[in-house]
């Protein structure tokens, strides 16, 4: 047997005997590290000081072929009767690798076990002489044929083996066939951990805690830390009476898949337990938290089960009471038999009737019907059409309930003080929704102020149920796919008004990762109708513009047929969008007089100027947005004028790009038609007769052409070539586009502070002329354009403290002048951050994703990414 002993630490001389081959006074006098690789000295006195960071302590150093390394004060191992003879100065030394071990990962014990010394392991545990015991790595095969050859005595209070793979306890059942427990502890106080016991059968148990006399299932039980009980023969018991954390029972598959023997029985708080092979998993047991069975008869029986995961087995669940709503099933036979759970279910129109939820009978395959609505959220059952039966799509984590709109409540924003206000609708007495997987109900108007600065703002429920305020330009994913979506306003500080949005009230209907994504990509559009109609060339005005169906996601917007229109522009120098103070009318064009004007950026401000000889022809376009009132559908000046219709009917397709739609949500609006119109105020055609471009489905329409040439020939549209517009050529050529998601985690080792690093993993793809080469996209379009590039990111950084930067690489240029950056305070911690970068694209230019850390060396995981480039529409 060994122990360990501290020696005196006086000066002896170094060399055989001592565990070091040398001594100096002090650091400074070490030889050079590379001269004595694996060598360990003994510094006799410590140098320097801490304030100058020069400090360097006395005592033991191994040279690691380039360094000194600090090994702590002289550690001796000693046999019990050295100690107690006091002739240790001759004693054997710990290596190097052992202080490492047995001073850095473990600390000081009262006694270290002998490795694979059976006899010595019982002489520590059993004789009361120490109260925190060591046992090294090594197998300890039990020679007692007794009840219970290893009782551990009430002194001992911690037990810790070097690891649980090979602290191996052979109980040899097969050999030593009385023994009933192979480990019975005398305290609950005691905590062991490490530890694996291997071969129990009969009707034995591996380990067998001590209950507190107080109450038999009271939390007062012995505590194991890592600990398994492996090769468990029917009708022996891996665990009794403990509480366990991350402990495992298990038998090899050779068992069958319905397993052997009983794994944890009569236990208590397990924690993060498992069993894999094991008959009966979880018994009789109380408060299991993320445990998980695998290939049993019966996975948990017991009481409080939350988090906890069942797969491949008879029966699940069996007799268990008050069962959360996290657990799942995989591939069973029977998921539930009498169990019951921890919610019940109120009736919507009697609040003092209950359901408890009995799944007794689900495993006979009994057709339940629930018609209650959960009043803590957990579930909604709102299928009216299907009389309540619960259905996958009635279950909605966040926003509200469409069917019912009354319960939605009324939304009003005021621009005096920045506050936008959601209030209870006349009539009723509450608005509910649900947000991040709870529910809510809201009885009083709930406001919330938003930052005095011009642009559009969404207002959002949390997932605490508290009304949230955010400019567009912050919104995030994250707060997609678990918030409430309920408002939406553009606001213009310059001017003091205020447009809020007709419906922004998200539904639970569509879920939230399809809402994003509609949200990206489809945005806001039209579904049908919505004509224009009169516009006739050298015509001023038109006739109306129908009736139109429009779709804000999940979200139906109506325009009923209308005649008269406000014209919309930029001004001022931040460029706020406003309504004309004109009446609304049905002109194409607003004049000053007898000029019509455009709306220019003159360098430093946004103005209406009249349209001259050299600024003769203008786009004008129709825009649906979501926003009420009249600026629901506008008539929207164009940014841009030209000499000559030549040029004017050339760009009037492709001017839509060349828009500064700056302040406005892209995903809030659709253009309608574009048309071109001249300095006196009427209407120019394109040139093949159409007086206006459609741009709903970005498709010519129009009146038909009527002219000798190529355009009038038959057959061009039949059989495998088809004949395009000039318009409609330009169009299908400047389409482009990506939507790209990351797979799954994925890790970007930063080696050196501030340099960018390609950002790793295995992305899925949607790509429209672009396409994926190596660790980048390339573009293979032919026309060069501006692009929008977004990203949304979760990461964590390795370390406290690191501040990490995101950008885009286009050509092997680091794009630093648009990089978004987030501090990670805290190592492991998740963050957010988002970017939006604008980069100009001809074909064959390459775009990475890249990213930097001022942390060297250091690891930057993404947990999740999620990009988008798209054609820039300003």
């Amino acid at each position: 047997m060994f122990g360990l002993a501290w020696d005196s630490g006086n000066n002896i001389s170094g060399g055989a005997g001592t565990g070091w081959v040398g001594e100096v006074d002090n650091f400074s006098l070490l030889p050079l590290a590379s001269t004595v690789t694996d060598e360990v000295y003994k510094v006799l006195n410590p140098q320097g000081t801490w304030l100058l960071g020069t400090k360097k302590k006395a005592g033991l150093y191994e040279s690691n072929g380039t360094t000194w390394q600090f090994l702590g004060v002289e550690l001796s191992k000693a046999t019990t009767g050295e100690i107690t003879a006091g002739t240790e100065t001759a004693v054997r030394r710990h290596s190097p690798a052992d202080i490492v071990s047995y001073i850095d990962q473990h600390g000081l014990y009262d006694y270290v076990v002998t490795a694979n010394d059976w006899a010595d392991l019982v002489q520590a545990l059993e004789s009361g002489s120490y109260q925190t015991v060591f046992i090294p790595n090594g197998t300890y095969t039990c020679t007692d044929n007794e009840a219970s050859p290893l009782v551990v005595h009430a002194n001992v209070t911690k037990i810790d083996g070097q690891s649980m793979d090979s602290v191996i306890i052979n109980a040899n059942c097969s050999v030593n066939t009385s023994i009933t427990t192979v480990t019975r502890f005398s305290s609950y106080k005691t905590i062991c951990s490490n530890i694996q016991i291997q071969n129990i059968a009969n009707s034995s148990y591996g380990f067998w805690g001590e209950t507190s006399s107080l109450t038999s299932d009271s939390k007062n039980k012995t505590q194991l830390i890592n600990c398994r009980v492996y090769g468990i023969s029917f009708p022996a018991v891996g665990f009794r009476n403990i509480n366990g954390i991350n402990c495992e029972a298990e038998n090899p598959s050779s068992v069958g898949s319905v397993g052997a023997g009983k794994g944890f029985w009569i236990c208590n708080n397990l924690i993060g337990c498992h069993t894999t092979y094991i008959s009966w998993g979880f018994s009789a047991s109380e408060g299991m938290t993320n445990c998980s069975a695998a290939k049993f008869t019966e996975g948990f029986q017991g009481n409080n089960i939350d988090g906890c995961h069942a797969k491949g087995g008879t029966t699940a669940f069996s007799a268990c009471t008050n069962l959360s709503y996290n657990n799942t099933i995989a591939n069973v036979t029977n998921n539930y038999v009498s169990c019951s759970f921890n919610s019940t279910y109120k009736d919507n129109t009697d609040n003092t009737k209950e359901l408890t939820h009995d799944y007794s009978n689900i495993s006979t395959g009994t057709e339940r019907e629930v018609t209650w609505q959960d009043k803590d959220g957990t579930v909604a059952l709102l299928d009216v059409e299907n009389a309540g039966s619960l259905q996958s799509s009635n279950i909605a984590t966040r926003g509200f309930d469409r069917l019912n709109p009354d319960t939605m409540g009324e939304v009003s924003a005021v621009a005096s003080t920045q506050t936008f206000s959601h209030s209870v609708k006349s009539g009723e007495s509450l608005f509910r929704f649900w947000a991040g997987g709870k529910y809510y109900e809201k009885t009083t108007t709930q406001s919330v102020t938003f930052t005095n600065t011009t642009g559009t703002y969404y207002f959002y429920y949390d997932t605490d149920g508290v009304l949230q305020s955010t400019p567009n330009s912050s919104m995030t994913e994250a707060i997609f796919l678990v918030s409430a979506m309920c408002g939406i306003v553009y606001y213009n500080k310059e001017e003091g008004t205020v447009w809020i949005g007709k419906d922004e009230k998200h539904g639970i209907i569509m879920t939230p990762a399809d809402h994003f994504l509609t949200h990206m990509t489809l945005k806001f559009r039209n579904s049908q109708g919505g004509n224009i109609t009169g516009l006739t060339d050298g015509g001023s005005t038109y006739t109306n513009i129908g009736v139109g169906v429009y779709h804000d996601e999940d979200i139906v917007n109506v325009a009923m047929l209308s005649t008269a229109h406000k014209f919309m522009y930029r001004d001022g120098a931040n460029g706020g969008w406003k309504l004309h103070s004109n009446t609304a009318d049905n002109k194409i064009a607003l004049m000053n007089g007898a000029n019509a004007v455009w709306n220019e950026w003159t360098g430093t401000t946004w103005q209406l100027t009249d349209c001259a000889s050299s600024t003769d022809y203008v786009i004008g376009y129709v825009l649906k947005t979501n926003l009420d009132g009249e600026a629901g559908l506008v008539k929207l000046i164009g940014h841009n004028a030209y000499p000559n219709r030549g040029q004017a009917r050339e760009a009037l397709f492709e001017n839509i790009d060349t828009l500064y739609l700056e302040g406005l949500s892209s995903s809030e609006c659709q253009f309608q038609f574009a048309y071109i119109y001249k300095r006196d105020g009427t209407l120019e055609d394109d040139g093949n007769g159409e007086t206006y471009i459609d741009l709903r489905n970005y498709q010519s329409s129009g009146s038909s052409i009527s002219s000798v040439s190529h355009n009038t020939l038959t057959g061009l549209n039949t059989g495998d070539y088809q004949h395009l517009t000039a318009s409609e050529l330009s169009a299908l050529q400047a389409q482009a586009s990506v939507y790209a998601y990351l797979n799954s985690s994925s890790s970007v080792t930063c080696t050196t502070s501030g340099t960018y690093y390609p950002i790793a993993g295995t992305f899925t793809n949607d790509f429209v002329n672009f396409i994926f080469d190596t660790d980048h996209i390339e573009y293979t379009g032919t026309v060069t354009q501006k692009f929008e590039i977004d990203w949304h990111a979760s990461l964590s950084a390795e370390s406290n403290g690191t501040t990490v930067q995101v950008t885009v690489a286009k050509n092997g240029t680091n794009q630093t002048a648009q990089r978004m950056g987030v501090y990670c305070k805290t190592a492991g911690e998740t963050f957010t951050v988002s970017g939006t970068i604008v980069l100009e694209l001809a074909e064959d230019d390459e775009v990475q994703l890249v990213v930097s850390s001022d942390d060297a060396g250091g690891d930057i995981t993404f947990a999740h990414f999620t990009t988008t480039i798209a054609r820039f529409l300003r």
